[in-house]
């Protein structure tokens, strides 16, 4: 207070930087003894700011109030574009382990923003349809998340098994994959065994009858050779029935694992798009700020006015306007 008739204007910023850290130790203050005496100096800090203040006239004071004002304004609006470019390079890190930048420009950044809108529209494009209750539940059946290790990667590969997977599982419309009718059927399970008995039954007959029995000797052995046959039929119809289970059941795995993967990387893509949008608006808000006389223009005019305050006055805006940033922050998270 003693160099005010020096420099007040430098005591005046140096008074509401001390005037906003006083308060912000009283509000998170807890001791009893700190509180009163805080609450005390704050007394004194109170009388000094209004005696100052109606020594320098509002003349004086109120371009510094406006100074302080738009330079919290600009720094606030700086902030806004380094959040924006800090959720960017997360959302892309999301998406790419090496996408590890962000456009320094509002150039850059409008660029990448319609690169990654065309991107998100492929991928939505390519998404496939949810796949039916029946196939879900042989994703479930098969271990569900736990399979996401052991599923390929690449997109193009994924894209192409669950096309064909579609195709493939259009045969068993209606029905669970990997339940084929015949296998485990209690036809399946009646006829092998009947048809193999009657096969050894008929083979037997034949074997037994006397040479004077030759016509029916034949006989029994055409019905023993066509039973074989129709028994090797049978069990190949079971070994390419269990065959199309397994098909299908990959099929099954295929078709989500397509889904699930196209559905996770239209979500990144729409969140990397997402905050580069944001990071273009936060753009072209500093620059209405910085392009407008009464702001940014008068901005400019106040540092051409006391250059030699710059510094401080842009560390007592940074000062006091911490909790302005902060909860503009959370209303962006």
């Amino acid at each position: 207070m003693t160099q005010r008739e020096d420099d007040p204007a430098r005591v005046w910023l140096e008074i509401i930087s001390i005037d906003e850290r006083s308060k912000r130790a009283l509000a998170i203050s807890h001791d009893p003894e700190q509180l009163a005496e805080l609450q005390k100096f704050r007394g004194r800090l109170e009388t000094s700011i209004a005696e100052l203040t109606a020594d320098l006239g509002d003349e004086n004071v109120a371009p510094l109030y406006s100074w302080l004002d738009l330079a919290r304004q600009r720094l606030t609006l700086q902030a806004g574009i380094e959040r924006a470019r800090a959720a960017v390079i997360q959302a892309r890190a999301q998406r790419v382990p090496d996408g590890s930048s962000a456009p320094a420009t509002d150039k850059e950044a409008a660029e990448q923003l319609a690169r990654a809108q065309g991107q998100v529209d492929q991928w939505k494009t390519a998404t496939p349809p949810q796949p039916p209750p029946q196939v879900l539940a042989v994703w479930t059946a098969k271990g569900g998340d736990s399979l996401v290790a052991q599923m390929p990667h690449d997109a193009m590969a994924v894209g192409k098994k669950g096309d064909e997977a579609r195709r493939m599982l259009a045969r068993a419309a209606g029905r669970e994959p990997g339940k084929h009718p015949w296998a485990r059927s209690r036809l399946e399970l009646t006829l092998i065994p009947v048809v193999g008995v009657a096969a050894v039954l008929f083979a037997g007959f034949a074997a037994s009858l006397s040479k004077d029995s030759e016509g029916t000797s034949r006989a029994l052995a055409a019905l023993a050779t066509s039973s074989a046959v129709a028994l090797a039929a049978l069990i190949a119809c079971s070994v390419i029935a269990r065959r199309h289970e397994r098909e299908e059941v990959a099929a099954a795995l295929d078709w989500v694992w397509h889904a699930r993967m196209y559905d996770e990387r239209t979500r990144l893509a729409e969140l990397e798009a997402g905050w580069l949008r944001a990071l273009v608006d936060a753009h072209r808000a500093f620059e209405r700020f910085a392009s407008k006389a009464g702001t940014g223009g008068q901005l400019r005019d106040f540092e051409t006015w006391r250059p030699d305050l710059v510094a401080m006055m842009q560390e007592v805006a940074r000062d006091t306007g911490d909790s302005d940033e902060a909860a503009a922050g959370t209303e962006a998270s």
